[in-house]
C-alpha cells in the first residue's frame, strides 16, 4: 500500500496510534512529499540543536520531547487588525478582516487534519500569550524568563 491510497479509516487509526499523518492531498501545493518531509525536518532539527518553528503541527509532533517549549501567542481580532493596520499595508480594514479568518481557518483545518486535535486548544502548548495584553516586548520577556526551565 503506499500512503497516497490510505483511506480515511486507517488515517485516523494512524492518529490514534500517535504517528503523524502524513498526508493525502489536503489543499493545493501541499502533498505527501512536503508534510513527510517537513515532520522529518521538525523532529531531526528540534534533537540537533536550538531552533524556533512556526506552525506545522511543530506543538503535536515535538510533544514529549525534552528541552521543548511549545508556544502559542494570540490576540483578539481587533487587536490583529490595528497591528496589521500599522503596517501601511494596501488593504482595506475588511480586507485585512477577511484575511485573518481565512488564514485562522486555514490553519485550523491543516492542523485537525494532520493531529485529529484543535489548533487554539491550550493544552497543546506549555505556554499560552496575549499579545494584546502583555504587548511584543512582554511576550519576549516571558519567553526569555520560562526558557530556563526548559
Amino acid at each position: 500500500m503506499t500512503l497516497e491510497s490510505i483511506h480515511p479509516p486507517e488515517r485516523n487509526s494512524l492518529r490514534k496510534n500517535n504517528y503523524f499523518i502524513k498526508e493525502i492531498q489536503f489543499s493545493e501545493g501541499i502533498n505527501l512529499t512536503t508534510v513527510v518531509l517537513s515532520a522529518e525536518i521538525i523532529r531531526e532539527l528540534a534533537k540537533a540543536e536550538s531552533c524556533i518553528i512556526l506552525g506545522r503541527c511543530a506543538n503535536y509532533l515535538l510533544a514529549g520531547h525534552p528541552n521543548v517549549l511549545r508556544l502559542f501567542i494570540h490576540a483578539p481580532l481587533e487587536a490583529r487588525l490595528a497591528r496589521v493596520a500599522s503596517y501601511s499595508l494596501a488593504w482595506s480594514q475588511r480586507e485585512v478582516a477577511r484575511h485573518i479568518r481565512v488564514e485562522d481557518k486555514r490553519r485550523a483545518a491543516y492542523y485537525h487534519y494532520y493531529t485529529g486535535e484543535e489548533w487554539r486548544d491550550t493544552a497543546g502548548y506549555d505556554l499560552s500569550l496575549d499579545s494584546e495584553a502583555l504587548g511584543e516586548d512582554g511576550c519576549v520577556e516571558l519567553v526569555r524568563r520560562f526558557l530556563p526551565l526548559f
